[in-house]
């Protein structure tokens, strides 16, 4: 993953609007206050069937509601799961 001469991402989070990256990656510049959680409108999950329990998703979703922020979710997936309980748990 790309980062800047600070062996960070923090310019590259301030300085741009949009971002495709792993969940790994958005979790930890969270966590690491590299990622100003305030800016982030909207979270756009892919493979969304996986965002269930220690995922990094829920990790990034955990994040940005422990800060208050307000902002969209967009989860996608082609396989959401065999019955509604099933889904409902995803994120």
């Amino acid at each position: 993953t790309k980062r800047d001469l600070d062996g960070t991402r923090r310019t590259l989070w301030q300085n741009k609007r949009l971002f495709f990256c792993t969940p790994q990656t958005m979790e930890n510049d969270l966590r690491d206050g590299v990622c100003p959680a305030h800016d982030v409108v909207c979270l756009v999950i892919d493979e969304a069937h996986r965002a269930k329990g220690n995922h990094a998703y829920c990790g990034v979703v955990k994040q940005l509601w422990e800060r208050n922020v307000q902002f969209r979710l967009l989860a996608l997936t082609a396989t959401p799961g065999h019955d509604v309980q099933e889904v409902q748990s995803v994120v």
